[in-house]
């Protein structure tokens, strides 16, 4: 049993020659290499992502962690934003195509500049909702960022914002009216959005480039 409710997972990320499952669980996060030992850290971690050969947490505060050794955590940037803002983490193109780290907030995207330990504001800003930029997802050249009904692509080596959303489509879906993304997701062809809508009107949609279908 984890010590509390998972809040994120990371699967397959390999470190000294080991590869490696961890769980967030908020108060910490707990890891296995084989399935049957697991071990709990007790450094406060919501959300995790792997990136430059290192494992990266960040808490619910906005503090950003690393580790080189799976165990060993240093502390790093720390988002300007009030406890409880952060909403994802996840590696996404920069400007110049290179892959970095990007915290999803309830208010936009905040780039993680690695050089000098900070977050820096990206132009994919909006006003502040509870599930904004939950599960945003790097597909191709492209960052999908969930905005309740909407779905925002951001093109970052273009500096392109559109929003590609169900909620654009000709006539929403009855059974999307009431519900936000919660979660994003891709094969190598389509996307995937699931939405929370009240009673029988949660659902999962798929978009091709061209289309949505529930």
């Amino acid at each position: 049993d984890l010590p509390a409710a998972a809040t994120d997972v990371l699967s397959a990320f390999r470190m000294g020659g080991s590869e490696y499952t961890a769980w967030a669980t908020t108060g910490g996060y707990t890891y296995t290499s084989d399935g049957s030992s697991f071990t709990d850290d007790t450094t406060d971690t919501k959300y995790l992502a792997f990136w430059d050969d290192r494992l990266w947490g960040i808490d619910n505060t906005g503090q950003l962690w690393f580790a080189s050794t799976i165990g060993t955590e240093t502390n790093d940037a720390q988002l300007p934003l009030a406890d409880g803002f952060v909403t994802s983490l996840f590696v996404g193109p920069a400007a110049d195509g290179e892959p970095i780290l990007y915290a999803g907030t309830r208010v936009g995207l905040y780039a993680h500049d690695a050089p000098n330990a900070r977050f820096v504001q990206t132009n994919v800003q909006f006003p502040e909702a509870t599930n904004s930029s939950q599960s945003a997802h790097t597909w191709e050249d492209s960052i999908y960022v969930p905005m309740g009904r909407s779905l925002l692509r951001y093109i970052p080596t273009q500096g392109i914002i559109v929003n590609v959303g169900p909620d654009v489509d000709d006539g929403l879906p009855s059974i999307y009216e009431d519900a936000n993304i919660i979660f994003v997701t891709s094969t190598t062809r389509e996307l995937f959005v699931a939405t929370d809508g009240t009673s029988d009107r949660s659902s999962i949609l798929m978009w091709n480039r061209q289309g949505w279908e529930i």
